[in-house]
Protein backbone atom coordinates (compact mmCIF):
# COMPACT_ATOMS: atom_id res chain seq x y z
CA UNK A 1 0.00 0.00 0.00
CA UNK A 2 2.93 2.30 1.13
CA UNK A 3 4.29 1.79 -2.41
CA UNK A 4 1.34 3.05 -4.21
CA UNK A 5 0.77 5.63 -2.28
CA UNK A 6 4.56 6.92 -2.72
CA UNK A 7 3.72 7.02 -6.56
CA UNK A 8 4.04 10.73 -8.52
CA UNK A 9 1.66 12.88 -9.59
CA UNK A 10 1.94 11.41 -12.74
CA UNK A 11 0.43 8.01 -11.52
CA UNK A 12 -2.69 9.48 -9.52
CA UNK A 13 -5.49 8.27 -11.91
CA UNK A 14 -3.68 4.24 -11.84
CA UNK A 15 -3.39 4.47 -8.05
CA UNK A 16 -7.24 5.64 -8.04
CA UNK A 17 -7.95 2.70 -10.05
CA UNK A 18 -5.68 0.46 -8.06
CA UNK A 19 -7.11 1.58 -4.94
CA UNK A 20 -10.99 0.83 -5.98
CA UNK A 21 -10.11 -2.67 -7.18
CA UNK A 22 -11.42 -5.30 -4.25
CA UNK A 23 -8.84 -7.00 -3.78
CA UNK A 24 -5.17 -5.66 -3.61
CA UNK A 25 -2.54 -9.02 -3.61
CA UNK A 26 0.64 -9.44 -4.98
CA UNK A 27 -0.65 -10.96 -8.63
CA UNK A 28 -3.17 -8.25 -9.65
CA UNK A 29 -1.13 -5.20 -8.60
CA UNK A 30 2.11 -6.64 -10.66
CA UNK A 31 -0.64 -7.12 -13.54
CA UNK A 32 -1.70 -3.63 -13.22
CA UNK A 33 1.87 -2.18 -13.11
CA UNK A 34 2.50 -4.03 -16.10
CA UNK A 35 -0.36 -3.01 -18.12
CA UNK A 36 0.04 0.70 -16.87
CA UNK A 37 4.08 0.26 -18.04
CA UNK A 38 2.70 -0.91 -21.40
CA UNK A 39 0.11 1.73 -22.29
CA UNK A 40 2.43 4.67 -20.52
CA UNK A 41 4.63 3.36 -23.86
CA UNK A 42 2.77 2.97 -26.49
CA UNK A 43 1.27 6.40 -25.28
CA UNK A 44 5.05 7.67 -25.67
CA UNK A 45 5.63 6.04 -29.11
CA UNK A 46 2.11 7.76 -30.44
CA UNK A 47 3.35 10.87 -29.04
CA UNK A 48 6.68 10.92 -30.87
CA UNK A 49 5.07 9.70 -34.36
CA UNK A 50 2.87 12.85 -33.56
CA UNK A 51 5.40 15.25 -33.12
CA UNK A 52 7.11 13.66 -36.19
CA UNK A 53 4.08 13.70 -38.87
CA UNK A 54 3.88 17.32 -37.03
CA UNK A 55 7.09 18.80 -38.39
CA UNK A 56 6.91 16.69 -42.23
CA UNK A 57 3.41 18.71 -42.52
CA UNK A 58 5.18 22.09 -41.25
CA UNK A 59 7.84 21.42 -43.55
CA UNK A 60 5.32 21.40 -46.04
CA UNK A 61 3.16 24.01 -45.12
CA UNK A 62 3.49 27.26 -47.26
CA UNK A 63 2.64 30.64 -46.28
CA UNK A 64 -0.41 32.58 -47.69
CA UNK A 65 1.03 35.55 -47.28
CA UNK A 66 4.75 35.12 -48.36
CA UNK A 67 4.77 32.01 -50.19
CA UNK A 68 7.42 30.51 -48.76
CA UNK A 69 7.33 27.20 -47.49
CA UNK A 70 8.55 25.97 -43.77
CA UNK A 71 5.77 28.19 -42.26
CA UNK A 72 2.13 29.00 -41.57
CA UNK A 73 0.85 32.83 -42.26
CA UNK A 74 0.19 32.96 -38.37
CA UNK A 75 3.83 31.97 -37.73
CA UNK A 76 5.24 34.67 -40.80
CA UNK A 77 7.40 37.41 -38.97
CA UNK A 78 6.77 38.97 -42.76
CA UNK A 79 2.53 39.27 -41.85
CA UNK A 80 3.21 39.97 -38.28
CA UNK A 81 5.51 42.96 -39.79
CA UNK A 82 2.45 44.29 -42.18
CA UNK A 83 -0.21 43.95 -39.43
CA UNK A 84 1.65 46.24 -37.24
CA UNK A 85 2.34 48.52 -40.01
CA UNK A 86 -1.56 48.73 -40.85
CA UNK A 87 -2.55 49.35 -37.22
CA UNK A 88 0.02 52.63 -37.01
CA UNK A 89 -1.35 53.53 -40.86
CA UNK A 90 -4.51 53.48 -39.34
CA UNK A 91 -3.40 55.90 -36.10
CA UNK A 92 -2.36 58.00 -38.69
CA UNK A 93 -5.15 58.30 -40.71
CA UNK A 94 -7.47 58.94 -37.53
CA UNK A 95 -5.05 61.61 -36.28
CA UNK A 96 -5.08 63.35 -39.69
CA UNK A 97 -8.95 63.60 -40.09
CA UNK A 98 -9.13 64.62 -36.35
CA UNK A 99 -6.79 67.37 -37.32
CA UNK A 100 -8.41 68.10 -40.46
CA UNK A 101 -11.77 68.53 -38.71
CA UNK A 102 -9.95 71.02 -36.11
CA UNK A 103 -8.46 72.79 -38.73
CA UNK A 104 -11.95 73.65 -40.43
CA UNK A 105 -14.06 74.40 -37.03
CA UNK A 106 -10.65 76.65 -36.68
CA UNK A 107 -11.07 78.59 -40.20
CA UNK A 108 -15.28 78.72 -40.02
CA UNK A 109 -14.64 80.13 -36.28
CA UNK A 110 -12.10 83.03 -37.70
CA UNK A 111 -14.40 83.49 -40.58
CA UNK A 112 -17.09 83.97 -38.16
CA UNK A 113 -15.17 86.19 -36.15
CA UNK A 114 -14.32 88.39 -39.72
CA UNK A 115 -17.97 88.56 -40.05
CA UNK A 116 -19.09 89.87 -36.42
CA UNK A 117 -16.23 92.69 -36.91
CA UNK A 118 -17.19 94.03 -40.14
CA UNK A 119 -20.62 94.64 -38.92
CA UNK A 120 -19.66 95.83 -35.63
CA UNK A 121 -17.62 98.55 -38.02
CA UNK A 122 -19.64 99.16 -41.01
CA UNK A 123 -22.83 99.40 -38.30
CA UNK A 124 -25.38 98.13 -40.66
CA UNK A 125 -26.30 94.31 -41.34
CA UNK A 126 -26.67 92.29 -44.21
CA UNK A 127 -29.69 90.09 -44.50
CA UNK A 128 -28.53 88.17 -47.81
CA UNK A 129 -30.27 87.74 -50.59
CA UNK A 130 -33.61 88.64 -48.49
Amino acid sequence: MAMIRALPDDYSAFVSSLLLKDSLDKAAITQAFVTEETQRQRRANDAAAAAIAMSAALAKANCDFCSLSGHIQADCFKYQAAQQQAKQNAKQQAKARFNKGKRRQEQANAAGNASKDDKSENGTEFAGNA
